[in-house]
């Protein structure tokens, strides 16, 4: 039975989507403050439809972060260190 996704994909797809969370959290947090300042609630109901898409983003992000560090793992110039830092502060715990 083939493989749905090989470990080098998955990490590809890390590496594009992995800056979503991060760039869409500033873009809501200005989108929401310039809400409640003009006091528009549909700008409001908007920013919150942001959220939950970053949201939705956040979850392949997540999914295939542990893909993209088995991918790098035996890489050279690749720092086991680095990764199992990186999940750390991910939130997730290496598997063994």
């Amino acid at each position: 039975m083939p493989e749905l996704a090989n470990l080098a994909d998955l990490a590809h797809v890390h590496l594009l989507l992995n800056h979503f969370p991060t760039i869409g959290t500033i873009l809501r947090a200005r989108l929401l403050l310039l809400a409640f300042i003009r006091k528009n609630d549909h700008l409001k109901k908007v920013s919150f439809e942001v959220i939950f898409l970053i949201a939705l983003a956040t979850l392949p992000v997540y999914v295939s972060g542990q893909a993209a560090a088995e991918a790098l793992k035996g890489q050279s110039g690749v720092s086991a260190e680095a990764i199992c830092g990186a999940q750390r502060r991910g939130g997730s715990a290496p598997s063994s």
